[in-house]
């Protein structure tokens, strides 16, 4: 199993939920970079419009997350299904 630096590292520029040994969770945020300075690493995250540094040694899991469009409310669906203005398909007789 790849360690969390290497899984890190691989997701960078990616939007991720991290899981903290603390047990607190950063949701939804940018992974944009992973940080060595004086042997301590640090992930480089963008969350809620602030850069923020996240110790890697504090960090126990990481997931990308991925944006769905949002769906169309129910009653728009229900108008489209009924629109009877298209011509059918033509079968094959």
């Amino acid at each position: 199993m790849k360690s969390i630096r290497d899984r890190l590292v691989a997701l960078i520029g990616n939007n991720v939920d991290l899981a903290l040994a603390d047990g607190a969770r950063i949701d939804d945020c940018q992974l944009v970079s992973i940080v060595r300075s004086r042997r301590v690493g640090t992930a480089w995250i963008f969350h809620n419009g602030d850069d923020a540094f996240v110790p890697v040694d504090s960090i126990i899991d990481v997931w990308e997350i991925r944006h769905r469009a949002p769906e169309r409310p129910a009653q728009q669906r229900r108008n489209h299904d009924r629109n009877t203005d298209c011509a059918p398909y033509p079968t094959a007789a």
